[in-house]
């Protein structure tokens, strides 16, 4: 989330890096500016799919087999100066077996 970062998938804990993110011109046209902006994002194996209000912004696949592929879910907002971040309507759900 935020001006430069919706839609995108940044990996902050190991490379400090954008690793997929939509061009500007789809972020601008996608993003709700003063509004709610509904997300999926589809985790499975390596691969991590993001949907921001139903555009697909960035489909990863982990080129690193030795990362490990579980973890925790946090929800974050980048600390450097005063902000606030909102959030509702959650759910995490088990993929179905393909």
């Amino acid at each position: 989330m935020g001006h430069d970062y919706w839609g995108n998938l940044y990996d902050e804990s190991r490379r400090g890096t954008t690793l997929a993110e939509p061009s500007a011109t789809e972020r601008r046209k996608v993003v709700r500016d003063g509004d709610w902006n509904d997300y999926i994002i589809r985790c499975q194996g390596r691969r991590v799919q993001i949907w921001l209000n139903g555009q697909r912004t960035a489909d990863y696949t982990e080129p690193d087999e030795s990362l490990p592929q579980a973890g925790i879910i946090g929800l974050q907002i980048h600390g450097s100066s005063a902000s606030e971040a909102w959030y509702k309507g959650i759910a995490v759900r088990p993929l179905l077996k393909e």
